[in-house]
């Protein structure tokens, strides 16, 4: 795989070429799903990258979205990469201009990053509990940078979430062979996502989980309110 993106790289083959050789690559199927993903890039990505800014429906529509449809998508098995807009739309609402170097920008920042991981994690519970699953894959999309979070219910009423990795999408064909360094990432959520986000082998049992933080308490956490601390020093 690693030569055939050479090749591209150095114009020695098409793209409609490096794309047929993808697809006839003897793989694995996890593998090949990846390959699916990369075949997707080389399709969509720019030989060089683009001067000026990406806004937010393009770094979709040729970055993100054809890798994860090539990864992820089975129409046979009923499997679809589709797209809400509900988180974007109200961080759209929201948005000011602020001074970016204040401290008080970076603290709303982060303020803002935790708040959309919670949301993220809520969104996860939600959908475990109302599908019986054994886990729920999730995805956090800033720009080309993918995180790959997994949800299980390991015990009664305790949800954990954890961090698979980071994967960074290439802008532009030259930086493709970059991606190959995150195959094994690649492979490890493809292997998470068959093995675990399917349905229980368990019957639903109420007992095993917990009401979800209402929307009023959970925006009351990440209010921006001004609160007062008091500290004393005592010699």
């Amino acid at each position: 795989m690693i030569s055939l993106i050479q090749e591209l790289d150095m114009e020695a083959i098409s793209r409609s070429q490096a794309i047929v050789k993808l697809l006839q690559l003897d793989l694995l199927p996890h593998e090949r799903k990846f390959a699916n993903g990369l075949a997707e890039l080389v399709k969509k990505l720019p030989r060089v990258p683009m001067e000026e800014d990406a806004n937010e429906s393009e770094l979709i529509t040729r970055f993100v979205d054809p890798f994860l449809c090539g990864l992820f998508d089975d129409p046979e098995g009923g499997v679809f990469i589709r797209w809400t807009n509900d988180i974007t739309v109200e961080a759209q609402k929201k948005r000011n201009l602020v001074d970016t170097s204040s401290r008080s920008y970076r603290n709303r920042l982060e303020r803002c990053e935790m708040n959309v991981l919670t949301r993220v994690a809520i969104s996860c519970k939600n959908a475990l509990d109302a599908q019986n699953l054994e886990g729920i894959l999730s995805l956090q999309i800033i720009g080309r940078s993918i995180t790959f979070y997994l949800l299980v219910l390991p015990s009664e009423g305790l949800h954990v979430m954890y961090k698979l990795g980071i994967l960074q999408l290439p802008n532009n064909l030259c930086d493709l062979r970059k991606l190959l360094r995150d195959i094994p990432l690649g492979l490890l959520v493809l292997d998470v996502f068959h093995r675990l986000c399917i349905p229980s082998v368990n019957p639903f049992q109420p007992s095993r989980h917990r009401p979800t933080v209402s929307e009023s308490n959970f925006d009351g956490i990440f209010s921006d309110r001004k609160q007062s601390c008091h500290l004393k020093n005592y010699n």
